[in-house]
């Protein structure tokens, strides 16, 4: 097993127990959805064993889920990769992803030999907690909240979703499956306008999004609900001074045109949603 370190990760936040957990699902992040896979969540936490001080010793707490079924080999491969992403470390070995509990004892041993060389270096608290699963279209849609406290940086948080086909596990990268990128971001800004309820020449300033030179922009992060696409704006999207996040929804029906996820459950959705509309009339 062998681990190597990017440069000082400024990600994560909360303090260990020193303990290592497992949930069943029935446990489950409040608002959860009817997924394909069955999943149990795991809970790893932990301090760095050699800290003399716990007023300047590196916390670590984990929180994710382990899939079964179709396609979770490959999805529980992506989600370690995630977490070790996030502790700023490159994993050569993928059986190693799997093992939470090894990768957060390479990374306390990591820093202890960081603060040795440079004091200022001391990270207090890091917490990656699992706050929703959703699904839509096939997708599901793992949304982290990730806290930091690192040395003497202010605090800080951000939301990291991601989505993994259920399928193959793999990872769904929204942008790579739009197949009209200008109606995509035409039709977002409009319902953006929409939820917002804000009128055609109103800046976006005015409801406090600093979009740069008042210009529209897509957000990095997209969930896959049951009611539609929800589009995720940490607060640091939308301008220096804001403190949380904020999202809206557009159905599936609207975009069905402009996404090419190419999934039997995006096909059998929309059939099914067809159907419907022609009982109806």
């Amino acid at each position: 097993m062998k681990y190597l370190f990017f440069s000082i990760p400024f990600f994560f936040i909360s303090c260990g127990d020193n303990s290592s957990t497992i949930n069943s699902s029935k446990d489950l992040v409040e608002g959860s959805t009817q997924i394909s896979w069955e999943y149990e969540m795991k809970t790893v936490s932990g301090s760095n064993p050699k800290c003399s001080d716990a007023s300047y010793c590196t916390n670590l707490k984990c929180e994710y889920p382990v899939f079964r079924g179709q396609g979770s080999e490959r999805a529980n491969l992506n989600i370690g990769r995630f977490l070790s992403e996030r502790l700023g470390m490159v994993v050569e070995e993928d059986e190693d992803l799997l093992n939470a509990e090894m990768m957060m004892s390479s990374y306390f041993q990591y820093w202890e030999a960081q603060k040795e060389i440079d004091p200022s270096l001391k990270i207090w608290q890091n917490n990656i907690k699992l706050t929703s699963i959703d699904n839509g279209l096939g997708i599901t849609s793992l949304k982290f909240l990730i806290e930091s406290s690192v040395g003497d940086f202010e605090p800080y948080s951000y939301y990291h979703v991601m989505n993994l086909d259920e399928k193959t596990g793999e990872v769904v990268i929204l942008i790579n499956h739009i197949s009209d990128l200008p109606s995509f971001i035409m039709l977002s800004q409009n319902e953006f306008r929409n939820s917002f309820k804000m009128p055609n020449n109103q800046p976006y300033s005015a409801i406090g999004f600093d979009f740069e030179q008042n210009i529209y922009t897509l957000p990095y992060n997209y969930v896959f609900t049951s009611e539609g696409l929800e589009y995720l704006y940490n607060a640091d999207e939308i301008s220096l001074n804001a403190s949380e996040a904020q999202s809206f929804v557009v159905s599936y029906e609207m975009l069905e045109n402009l996404l090419n996820l190419k999934t039997d459950f995006q096909e059998e959705y929309f059939q099914k949603q067809r159907e419907l509309e022609s009982e109806l009339n």
